[in-house]
């Protein structure tokens, strides 16, 4: 009986600390997503305050040089890709639901996997000034990897304290 009940208090303290672990990295992962949400729309904000008509080319440059690890799209009112850092991209883009989401509400978001790249990729859209749509973007692997560094790191340090 004895043996039993250390066994079930043994289990439930192992999944307590398990299920901890989940919720915390869970949560610190959405802190990071808003974070890089925050990013993103702070960059556009900045391209649009530069200059009252939009200079596709020199806001791709100015864009390579503040966030070399992300991309900026131009878009055109009717969905024509203008611009883009990746220089992938020339399909039009106005049925996405980040630039249809700003064309209704200025600023307008998605996460899904990208149709050039193929990789998993979050989306901040904002309507410029002159209404151009200026579309940000980063990996979600970039997120994805500063949580799992920083959960080993904090695990390790635990372990290993110097």
């Amino acid at each position: 009986m004895k043996k039993k009940l250390t066994i079930s208090i043994f289990l439930i303290a192992a999944l307590s600390v398990l299920l901890s672990g989940v919720v915390g990295i869970w949560t610190f992962h959405q802190r990071e997503m808003d974070t890089a949400r925050e990013n993103l729309t702070e960059l556009l904000a900045l391209m649009d305050a530069q200059n009252y008509e939009t200079w596709t080319e020199e806001l791709l440059e100015q864009f390579t040089k503040a966030a070399p690890e992300k991309r900026l799209t131009i878009i055109s009112p009717d969905g024509t890709v203008l611009g883009d850092t990746d220089k992938e991209s020339r399909e039009n883009h106005a049925t996405r639901p980040e630039v249809v989401e700003a064309k209704e509400n200025g600023v307008g978001e998605d996460v899904r996997r990208s149709a050039t790249t193929g990789i998993y990729t979050i989306y901040v859209a904002r309507v410029f000034t002159d209404g151009y749509v200026g579309r940000a973007a980063m990996a979600l692997s970039s997120v994805n990897a500063l949580v799992a560094q920083t959960y080993l790191e904090g695990t390790y340090s635990e372990i290993y304290p110097n």
